[in-house]
């Protein structure tokens, strides 16, 4: 310092402490033994040896200051300052010039950025090693070019708009369609960080499928079931009705989305599922013993268990006790879950429309259910006649045809016509034709035909006399 009274300061401390044992024995030890101290004589010690005028004492001190250096500084300095560089290096270096979020998939996303200065440096991560700290490392270290693991975007403007999208906006940015994720996409590190390296791919994941995860807290699975289903909505069958995934949570939109013209859906296998299902209420009997059904009703107990939902627990009780004749009033609740007209009591399921056709698609029902619009979203396509795309019809009538033929020589030909009408959900016309031949004396042709369609049929006939 060159505060001058610092310097009286330190040098006032300094005596104190070179001088504190002198003072505090004259002031404490006892007349004799002062008196003693006062009479010893010194001892005298052997010199040590000189060589022309050398003392060897000082000259092996020379030596041995430099070489207690080197070996302090090899053995103790050299290695702390590897660290130190090492811990510059990864605060300070690597690639700087991009900026990264933590969007509501919890997966980072990143955008280069000016180039970086000191001045702008912000507060430094905490040392946590979560999967956005690796993310972000690894890009740092690797450069953009050489990191499998960022995922990018056009501008700083781009990505700070994603990050305040909620979860259900980025899943559908992210999966536009209904389509499992490509193994070598970087989404799938956030599932290998959370399930472990050996799910890698849909064929792995597939056990997740109905795993019950809470879309905020991401408990009780950690997420495995939102990523399975998010990363791998085909495998998943997030399109489906009545698989055994009853939760929805990181289902993408697009699997359920219908036509533009309200005709249907753009999942194709969706469309022969609602074709196919009969607008009907399924015995509870059926239903104890059909494994999805099962598979819903230990999901909802978990969700309820979960969430402490008690309503929940009395519907699940409910339903796995009477089926479909729900004692409770509970079947507009318990048929459209996820319908948001339902406010903060929607729920992430599906409902149970194709078990309990009746009594959940039934336009009279009150509630949620009397929504048409709704409606044709969850229930089979019998239930609105009207509604079924054509093409997806059930099988046309029988056509029928007859004819008659006239009479003459066994070489005159007759023939006969018929026509019949056939028709399905979707459109069908049916038509037969007919041909006999006759005997003399005069003879009548009789024919038939028969013909299917599925949204067009067709028949034929003949005729014999």
């Amino acid at each position: 310092t060159i505060n001058l009274s610092d310097l009286v300061l330190n040098c006032i401390a300094l005596e104190i402490v070179l001088n504190v044992d002198d003072l505090l024995f004259q002031a404490l030890a006892p007349t004799p033994a002062r008196f003693l101290m006062n009479t010893l004589q010194p001892i005298q010690l052997k010199s040590m040896p000189r060589r022309k005028g050398v003392d060897v004492k000082a000259f092996l001190m020379l030596l041995a200051v430099p070489i207690a250096l080197i070996l302090v500084y090899q053995l103790l300095m050299a290695p702390m300052l590897e660290d130190i560089e090492a811990v510059s290096h990864t605060l300070c270096g690597g690639e700087r010039d991009f900026v990264w979020l933590e969007d509501s998939r919890r997966m980072v996303v990143m955008a280069t950025s000016r180039s970086y200065q000191p001045a702008d440096q912000a507060v430094r991560l905490a040392a946590e090693e979560n999967a956005a700290a690796i993310v972000v490392n690894d890009v740092v270290q690797r450069n953009p070019e050489g990191s499998s693991l960022g995922i990018w975007k056009e501008d700083v403007r781009t990505m700070m708009a994603w990050g305040k999208y909620d979860f259900q906006e980025v899943l559908a940015a992210f999966k536009p369609g209904c389509q499992d994720t490509d193994a070598e996409d970087p989404a799938w590190f956030y599932m290998q960080k959370i399930a472990g390296p050996p799910f890698k791919n849909c064929s792995t994941v597939k056990p997740f499928c109905h795993s019950v995860s809470l879309e905020t807290s991401w408990v009780p699975d950690e997420g495995r079931g939102i990523m399975a289903r998010m990363l791998c909505p085909m495998t998943c069958t997030c399109w489906s009705e009545i698989s055994p995934r009853l939760i929805t949570t990181g289902c993408p939109s697009s699997c359920t989305q219908q036509l533009a013209d309200g005709d249907g859906f753009t999942v194709e296998h969706r469309n022969n599922e609602f074709a196919a299902a009969s607008c009907v209420d399924t015995p509870v009997a059926q239903l104890k013993r059909n494994p999805s059904f099962q598979n819903w009703i230990e999901q909802l107990a978990l969700y309820a268990n979960i969430t402490g939902d008690s309503r929940m627990t009395e519907i699940v009780e409910d339903m796995a006790e009477n089926g479909c004749a729900l004692e409770g009033n509970w079947s507009s609740f318990a048929c459209h879950f996820d319908n948001t007209a339902l406010g903060s009591a929607a729920r992430p399921f599906g409902g149970y429309a194709f078990f309990c056709g009746k009594l959940c698609c039934d336009s009279g029902n009150p509630g949620p259910d009397s929504d048409e619009t709704y409606m044709k979203t969850i229930c089979p396509f019998s239930c609105f006649e009207h509604h079924m795309p054509t093409g997806l019809g059930p099988p046309g009538p029988t056509g029928s045809g007859s004819g008659t033929g006239p009479s003459g020589s066994p070489s005159t030909g007759g023939t006969g016509t018929g026509s019949s009408g056939g028709s399905s959900s979707g459109t069908g016309t049916d038509s037969g034709t007919g041909s006999g031949s006759s005997s003399p004396g005069g003879s009548t042709g009789s024919s038939s035909g028969s013909g299917s369609s599925s949204g067009s049929s067709s028949g034929s006939s003949s005729g014999s006399s």
